[in-house]
């Protein structure tokens, strides 16, 4: 069984636009986070869903109307490793 991932976006940060990036003030820290286009992404798609990484790349290329990557999925691990540390990330119970 693949461990799944959530964020609670919606319910816990404000989210402001800037120059192509995202500002995210998390309520629960009181800390401010600037993600790329990506990692907004991801935090956006996980808000809706509890995914697995290897279901995070097709959820993704569906959401965008394009076609998933290739072994993109170490590029996933990454970035939820970070979107974790950072305390944006969870795993799903």
């Amino acid at each position: 069984m693949n461990l799944k991932f959530r964020s609670s976006l919606s319910r816990d940060c404000v989210v402001q636009p800037v120059d192509g990036l995202f500002l995210v003030f998390f309520r629960p820290s009181g800390q401010t986070h600037l993600l790329p286009v990506q990692s907004f992404a991801l935090l956006e798609l996980l808000d809706e869903n509890s995914l697995s990484v290897p279901e995070i790349p097709a959820a993704l290329a569906a959401r965008y109307d394009v076609e998933p990557e290739v072994g993109i999925e170490g590029v996933v691990e990454r970035q939820l490793r970070e979107l974790q540390a950072a305390g944006l990330v969870e795993a799903a119970t």
